[in-house]
């Protein structure tokens, strides 16, 4: 991992930078970058299905994906915003 939560195909610090938006768009057209952002995306899931399995959620996998889909939007937000918090 990369010290964030999976966000960054590379192995440096994620940072919420316009080159973010630019991987999202380059995965498009790129099978290599696809698989390493679904990677990221994927160990983010599971991290968000263990904590709500031990949270008592009723169905965790769903909900580990609808977590990480927010947790997708909010990055894309504060990179569409120029947001460094």
């Amino acid at each position: 991992m990369n010290g964030g939560l999976g966000w960054s195909a590379s192995s440096a610090p994620c940072s919420s930078t316009p080159h973010h938006g630019v991987l999202f768009m380059e995965a498009s057209h790129n099978a290599a970058l696809r698989q390493a952002l679904s990677r990221g995306r994927a160990a983010m899931e599971d991290l968000a299905l263990v904590a709500l399995a031990r949270l008592g959620a009723r169905e965790p996998h769903t909900a580990g994906i609808a977590v990480a889909a927010c947790f997708e939007g909010l990055l894309l937000h504060r990179i569409a915003r120029h947001d460094p918090n």
